[in-house]
């Protein structure tokens, strides 16, 4: 362990400083960061998912107009 040179007031007060800001650095993780992460996350989602459905869209357009080519050639 370490030894704190000073009086006993002074490692009282570096201790409860030290603690202080542990809470407010933890407080400002829970409530301002990982609110935050998870907005941003709902709007990726939101952003993503249509794209992703255009995506589709397209990769089944392509597929339907496969099959009927296959279709119409062996007719």
């Amino acid at each position: 362990m370490e030894k704190i040179d000073g009086p006993d007031e002074y490692k009282f007060g570096r201790d409860f400083l030290t603690g202080c800001l542990a809470l407010v650095v933890i407080g400002i993780i829970l409530f301002i960061l990982v609110p935050l992460l998870v907005l941003v996350l709902k709007l990726s989602v939101l952003i993503v998912l249509p794209i992703g459905f255009l995506a589709a869209l397209v990769i089944f357009t392509a597929f339907f107009g496969r099959i009927v080519n296959i279709l119409r050639k062996r007719w």
